[in-house]
Formats: structure tokens, C-alpha cells, sequence
């Protein structure tokens, strides 16, 4: 017979081991739903990249503060669209590493759940402000074209012909 605290202890380990068998599969379903995520943002063709902050990290090192960054990245790899994950080196501030969201730790693909409609709200933004630039380009294309149509300088030449 167990005393109370090894019973305690045995209630807590067998609580543990059912909670482990069932995090597998949970953390497999929800890889599954962010690989669908990714091809229905893919699909969606929104044309541009986009980020957000998904954690910040501070050390001590050497009596010096070091800081670094996690964002989640929705880009263009290659040839496909992907979630990334793109994590600051705090030793050397100009080095990213990057990750497919679907192979990052449990942990970060968790909390980039958790942050992916910022991050559909970032896509949408960079969609708004990049369709005024391309409409700004066209007016201005449009602006030149009328200009060398009208041919101002053929215009200008006669004009001060004797």
C-alpha cells in the first residue's frame, strides 16, 4: 500500500503518460491544419510577403543584454509560398535562421496559431499597399506615354524654326 504522497506521485505520473499519448496526435493534427493553412494562403495568391513578432527573448551574456527575435513570415521559397518561421542568431544580429512552420518545435507552431490572424491582417495591409503602388505606376507609365504621344519636342522644334 502507497502512502499518500507516492500515491500522489503515481496519480501525477499516470496523468502524465495519458496526457503524452494524446499530445502525438494532437500535435500531428495540428501540423495538418497549418500545412492547410499555408496552401489556402498559397491558393488565395495575395502576391506579397508579410511578418509579424511572434516572440522576443532577452540573455545576459557577459554583462551585456542580448535580444532576439521570432517572426512568423508567410514568402515566396523557391517556387511555393510557405509559413516560415524566421529566428534572430543573438550572437551575431544580422544572421536570421529560417523554418518551415510546419517543421518548427510544438511550441512555436502553437503560438504561431495563435498569431496567424495578425499575421493574415500584416498579408492584407502589404496586398492594400502594394496595389497603390502599382496603380500609382501605371498613372505615371500613363502620364509619360501621353506625353511622348503628343510629342512636345517635335512641337517645340517647329516653333523655333525660321
Amino acid at each position: 500500500m502507497m502512502n499518500e504522497s507516492e500515491q500522489k506521485l503515481f496519480d501525477a505520473l499516470v496523468r502524465a503518460r495519458l496526457a503524452a499519448d494524446r499530445l502525438g496526435p494532437a500535435t500531428d493534427q495540428v501540423t495538418e491544419t497549418i500545412a492547410k493553412i499555408e496552401r489556402a494562403l498559397e491558393e488565395a495568391r495575395f502576391g506579397v510577403s508579410g511578418s509579424i513578432g511572434l516572440r522576443s527573448e532577452a540573455w545576459e551574456m557577459d554583462d551585456e543584454t542580448r535580444s532576439s527575435e521570432v517572426q512568423l513570415a508567410f514568402r515566396k521559397e523557391g517556387k511555393r509560398w510557405m509559413l516560415m518561421i524566421d529566428s534572430q542568431n543573438p550572437y551575431d544580429d544580422e544572421h536570421w535562421q529560417s523554418t518551415p512552420l510546419v517543421n518548427a518545435s510544438r511550441e512555436l507552431r502553437v503560438l504561431a496559431v495563435q498569431k496567424l490572424p495578425d499575421l493574415v491582417d500584416a498579408l492584407a495591409n502589404a496586398a492594400e499597399a502594394r496595389l497603390a503602388e502599382v496603380t500609382d505606376a501605371q498613372r505615371r507609365a500613363d502620364d509619360l506615354l501621353a506625353a511622348l504621344a503628343a510629342d512636345p519636342v517635335a512641337s517645340a522644334v517647329k516653333e523655333k524654326k525660321p
